[in-house]
């Protein structure tokens, strides 16, 4: 996102062209988050922020730090991916460069992968950036303008995980109702006959398609640049990711004691599911206090996101 938003058109070429090869298989990091924790990133001293950082050295910059929590910043073999967005302190503020492979390579540590209860599909790791020398050429923007870009970075993906909310719903809901519709559990009918069964996936279906909607509506002002994709994006991931977390744990009530094994498919969903109010901008560190500085920027709107100012 930040190579669009403001990358020169020779960066866009030398960086996205990989991307739409019909061969290869590249990587893209973006290391932002750091392990002392990131939600003020953005912070001055006496405050820690930002601890990476990037000192100028003639035609470079000299990367120290790092990095935690971002898939994909080991790269396929611990030599780092073939881009890594790099969120650091320069001499002007908080600024972005871009390292790539041969930057990284010999300068790059992993110090731990990190064992995720969900999330299997993703290679998540800590690793210390060591004397990376990154041309001044790959700054994206200028000094300072880092915050402003990684805070842009996240809209869309935050706006995204509504969507992966929608799925870990609609996967744990075909299971409870199929279990509900089968299952008689020594009774002599299968166990949506019972009221509470029923009520309970008829409040999860509804739930599910609200969600659906609304991450539908964020995405669309997300990718038209509609001056509500803020606070839509902001909503479809808070909203999206804890209703995530309570309608799994209420569809396991409906199979009941066997939806804790971890063998039953429910319970990945759930540790899926768990995950979502945390990445992409913790709801409470990140996702909120953007909600609080939006409701009470002067001039805001309340009607505007709903489109019916």
């Amino acid at each position: 996102m930040p190579v669009y938003e403001v990358g020169t058109p020779e960066q866009v070429q030398r960086f996205v062209a990989p991307f739409l090869a019909d061969s290869g298989a590249p990587l893209a990091a973006m290391a932002f988050s750091e392990p002392g924790g990131s939600a003020n990133f953005d912070a001055e001293a006496p405050a820690a922020g930002t601890t990476t950082t990037a000192v100028p050295d003639g035609d470079h910059y000299v990367v120290n730090g790092t990095k935690a929590w971002a898939s994909h910043l080991s790269g396929w073999d611990g030599d780092g991916p073939d881009l890594m967005t790099i969120v650091c302190r320069a001499p002007g503020g908080v600024s972005l460069l871009v390292a790539e492979r041969e930057h990284l390579a010999g300068h790059l540590e992993v110090e731990e992968h990190y064992d995720l209860p969900g999330l299997r599909g993703c290679l998540t790791s800590r690793v210390r950036l060591r004397d990376v020398r990154v041309p001044r050429a790959n700054l994206l923007g200028a000094e300072g303008q880092g915050v402003a870009l990684t805070r842009n970075a996240f809209l869309p993906s935050g706006a995204s995980i509504g969507i992966f909310a929608v799925a870990a719903m609609r996967g744990a809901f075909e299971l409870a109702h199929r279990f509900a519709t089968t299952e008689t559990r020594g009774g002599a009918e299968p166990i949506i006959a019972h009221q509470a069964v029923a009520d309970a996936l008829s409040d999860a279906k509804g739930r599910i398609e609200a969600v659906r909607l609304l991450s539908w509506r964020a995405l669309d002002a997300v990718m038209s640049q509609h001056p509500s994709a803020l606070e839509l994006g902001l909503h479809a991931k808070v909203l999206g990711s804890e209703t995530a977390v309570d309608v799994v744990q209420r569809l396991m009530q409906v199979v009941g004691v066997t939806a804790y094994d971890e063998r039953f498919p429910l319970a990945e969903y759930l540790q899926e599911a768990l995950a979502y109010p945390l990445i992409e901008g913790s709801n409470i560190g990140v996702r909120r206090r953007q909600l609080q500085t939006l409701l009470r920027t002067p001039g805001y709107d309340p009607l505007a996101a709903s489109g019916m100012s």
